[in-house]
């Protein structure tokens, strides 16, 4: 979808992206021989003297291609990052396009469907990217914390079990599952200590995770 190409500053348009010392940031405005651009920073600007960096321009898709897919998905992180959601999403499922295989960005896509309430999307993205690797630890994270805002417990709970079955290790699955038996399942002193137990569990992992202190603080 892009390629670096040097031009004068006079080249640059508004919708450009341009690389200053490595930080990547989108042109908003063009005066004259000043340009205005915004990301990683909240505001840069470039005077006709300015020597050292390089423009991004759209180009045609045919010159998105495998050696590409690498900064591609770098470039959808900073628009996730950066508030741009539908630019990150344009350039994930173009990356599938070309990669279906990439199952990092059926991840990425889950996630920003249920950050935008689209439930339904955001489980067949995952549902499509758990094809690809049903024992990835990473997509059943996702699908495990998927199922809990979508309030299926027992499908979550399930979830996260199966994760620490496999590693045991796992302090972000065994947090879920602390805070699953505290508040979803039961009040009884056993369903209490079941709770405690993946709370300690994270904590002899990482005894600094302020998440699982707090679940014990509880």
């Amino acid at each position: 979808l892009l390629e670096v190409v040097n031009g004068e500053l006079s080249s640059i348009s508004v919708g450009d992206y341009i690389v200053v010392d490595d930080v990547m940031l989108i042109v908003e405005d063009v005066v004259g021989n000043r340009i205005h651009c915004r990301g990683m920073i909240s505001l840069w600007s470039a005077g006709a003297s300015s020597s050292t960096y390089s423009v991004k321009k759209k180009t045609p898709r045919h010159n998105f291609n495998i050696d590409t897919i690498a900064h591609c998905f770098n470039l959808a992180r900073i628009h996730e990052e950066t508030g741009q959601t539908q630019a990150a999403i344009e350039v994930y499922t173009q990356l599938l396009k070309v990669h279906p295989s990439f199952l990092e960005c059926y991840l990425r896509l889950s996630m920003i469907a249920s950050n935008l309430g689209r439930k339904n999307d955001a489980l067949m993205w995952i549902e499509r990217g758990i094809a690809l690797d049903k024992d990835n630890i990473d997509a059943n994270v996702v699908f495990g914390d998927l199922y809990c805002q979508m309030e299926s417990w027992e499908l979550a709970k399930s979830k996260f079990e199966k994760i620490c079955k496999e590693r045991h290790q796992d302090t972000r699955s065994a947090i879920s599952l602390g805070n699953l038996y505290f508040a979803n399942i039961g009040p009884s002193s056993s369903i209490r200590n079941t709770s405690m137990k993946f709370f300690h569990v994270a904590l002899k992992e990482d005894h600094r995770n302020v998440y699982a202190a707090n679940g014990l603080g509880m």
